[in-house]
């Protein structure tokens, strides 16, 4: 990909004709801009790394004069469960994650190989990461590569690959590979994400698979599908039979919980105050 290239003939014009010349050649770089915009890769959006799980949030339960444990224990037990997910798939995303939403905030600088190059600085915990996120257009795909350094004392990082991705030319699907910065040597892999994301009709599936093999949670794999209002999780322990299903509406919380070994393995259900409720058949 050739960047802001002016031919030859019309910086002759812009020489000879100084107004119009002038135009005309900035017309022509206007054109050249407006093609390698359009060539070029255009960020997934936030939500290909994104489960939104604040419905389980203790902050959540009401005020402590309102809780009673003993009529909220569908609730209880499907949130005790998500902070075992958390654990297992959800925790190795959180800091990525919100590097790569900074990237949106920060324009992005056309290398002379083609590559596109969002980079800036980020807090992060007690540390200042220098994020530089690398993105180019290959064929009918787009190819992602976020490379830090940091100024921990602590764990000292210099040009570390933190995640890599695929996502096609619509951005409404891909996969994201994440690597444990903790051990930036070894290039340990963490959390593997297939995703599609549709943000018209408000529909998300990703599949978040373990793949650390030094991890108690290795391929463990949760599935969440977000349709409108109505999200999934679907939690596959891959050290235990059966599967975890969990529902909720994200703008009432209402929900429902169906494991093998809880309620004789029948649907658990709550309300919007997170009361216990015969489930509706």
């Amino acid at each position: 990909m050739k960047i802001y290239a002016k031919n030859s003939i019309c910086l002759l014009i812009s020489i000879a004709i100084i107004t119009f010349g002038y135009i005309g050649c900035n017309e022509d770089s206007d054109e050249n801009e407006e093609e390698i915009l359009a060539e070029a890769p255009i960020l997934p959006p936030d939500e290909s790394m994104q489960v939104n799980t604040s419905a389980f949030d203790t902050k959540n339960q009401g005020a402590p004069g309102n809780f009673n444990a003993l009529t909220m224990l569908n609730y209880i037990n499907a949130s005790t469960r998500v902070v075992i997910i958390n654990s297992a798939v959800l925790t190795a995303l959180s800091v990525p994650a919100a590097l790569y939403y900074q990237a949106k905030s920060n324009e992005p600088i056309e290398q002379e190989d083609g590559l596109l190059l969002w980079s800036y600085t980020a807090e992060v915990e007690y540390f200042t990461v220098t994020a530089n996120l690398y993105g180019i257009s290959e064929f009918d795909r787009n190819t992602w590569s976020m490379i830090i350094s940091t100024d921990s004392s602590v764990v000292q990082i210099e040009d570390f690959e933190y995640f890599r991705g695929v996502s096609d030319k619509l951005n409404k699907s891909g996969y994201w590979e994440f690597f444990d910065m903790q051990t930036p040597e070894e290039h340990n892999p963490t959390v593997k994400i297939e995703w599609e994301v549709d943000l018209l009709s408000e529909q998300i599936q990703l599949s978040i698979t373990n793949i650390d093999t030094r991890s108690e949670h290795y391929q463990d794999i949760l599935l969440y599908i977000l349709d409108r209002n109505k999200a999934i999780m679907n939690y596959d322990d891959a050290s235990n039979d059966g599967i975890w299903e969990i529902e909720w509406n994200t703008k009432t919380e209402a929900g429902s919980i169906n494991v093998p070994n809880y309620n004789n393995g029948e649907k658990a259900c709550w309300d919007a105050n997170k009361q216990d409720i015969d489930c509706i058949q």
